[in-house]
């Protein structure tokens, strides 16, 4: 069984063991408020494995401190069986005051009541593992519940599926879901088709500077997760930013 379809079992099955109350205490912050023209906003990633990398050696508490300073947003894996994340450590790390991207593989509304009880200002949705019906139906639930939504996307296929909806906020990601390999310039040529206004981000594989560089003006931030737990958090923040 592929990686993908493993994640997708296994998230069918916690669905049905979540519990939810929709009481949060915090306000919803936007990624628009925080996002500046001309600057290198980067929404920072926090998970404790990968499929890709393997274990981090972290204290997400430390690193959630450590990107407050620098970023844009947080993006939290709420994951646990393949990410090493949870609800439970974005409920712990929701006292920041950064927009929170709850990251994980959303198919159901109970994982965005979920997420939204828990402090998320944004959910990621992945146009790859949902037909349009399903797709609207999530979309329109979380931004109903005042949630900003990531549409992610992979190819220019999927973008064209998401032109209806004219998300707010677009991933383009670079990583392959099947085979995990990593193409910076199919991601920019996908950026370079949106043609409706919008946030639009560059997920996965971006390492140094020259990466960011080498998107230019076609995307407007990026999310990155590895290339900042893999070693000094701080110092590669400054390479980043420059």
């Amino acid at each position: 069984m592929r990686l993908l379809e493993q994640i997708l079992q296994y998230k069918r099955e916690q669905i049905n063991h979540l519990t939810i109350d929709k009481k949060r205490n915090r306000p919803i912050f936007r990624l628009k408020d925080f996002f500046k023209a001309g600057q290198v906003n980067i929404i920072a990633e926090i998970k404790q494995s990968s499929p890709s990398f393997g274990a981090f050696k972290i204290d997400p508490f430390y690193v959630a401190n450590i990107y407050q300073k620098y970023a844009k947003g947080i993006s939290v894996l709420t994951d646990d069986r393949f990410f090493g994340g949870g609800f439970e450590l974005l409920e712990k790390l929701s006292g920041v005051n950064l927009p929170i991207l709850a990251k994980d593989f959303f198919i159901d509304k109970k994982q965005i009541d979920k997420a939204y009880s828990c402090g998320a200002d944004i959910i990621l949705l992945i146009v790859r593992i949902l037909d349009n019906e399903k797709l609207l139906e999530l979309y329109d639930y979380a931004i109903q519940l005042g949630l900003e939504v990531l549409v992610e996307v992979h190819s220019l296929d999927e973008l064209k599926r998401i032109k209806p909806l004219k998300p707010a906020v677009v991933g383009i990601n670079s990583r392959d879901l099947d085979s995990l390999s990593i193409s910076l310039k199919r991601a920019k040529t996908i950026l370079k088709n949106v043609d409706f206004e919008c946030i639009k981000v560059a997920e996965s594989g971006i390492k140094t500077k020259k990466d960011i560089e080498f998107f230019g003006t076609s995307a407007d931030g990026f999310l990155i997760g590895e290339a900042l737990l893999e070693g000094d958090v701080e110092e590669k923040f400054r390479e980043f930013l420059g």
